[in-house]
């Protein structure tokens, strides 16, 4: 079971972070949402929950033994490739901050919320 929770590992920020974390051989979850690709988590070892900041029930079942999350979940990359079904306010804000309840709810000890503006490949 793993005690840390990564939230956004499929994107750019949250691969590399997941990659980081499989280098110092620390077991994680990935909450990723149903219809997205695992693949690259999978190769570093993730242990995968599927899920959605939108899904209560899913960030339960996630946090289930969690006693650290990390994100970068938003929905910046999805819009920008034209995605119409979600919104900042939805993701960013309403979803972050039910991700926030879901921890404090199952006794999370710490949670790093990660965003950036931009990333630069070496």
């Amino acid at each position: 079971m793993s005690a840390l929770l990564l939230v956004g590992g499929t994107g750019e920020l949250g691969r590399r972070i997941a990659v980081r974390l499989a280098e110092r051989g620390l077991l994680f979850r990935a909450l990723v949402r149903p219809r997205s690709d695992s693949s690259a988590l999978d190769a570093v070892g993730a242990e995968i929950v599927r899920g959605d900041l939108t899904d209560v029930a899913s960030l339960d079942e996630a946090m289930t033994g969690v006693t650290t999350v990390v994100t970068t979940a938003n929905a910046m990359s999805r819009m920008m490739a034209g995605a119409s079904d979600l919104s900042f306010e939805a993701v960013d804000r309403d979803g972050n901050a039910t991700l926030i309840r879901a921890a404090e709810q199952s006794g999370v000890e710490r949670f790093v919320f990660v965003s950036m503006a931009a990333c630069r490949r070496p």
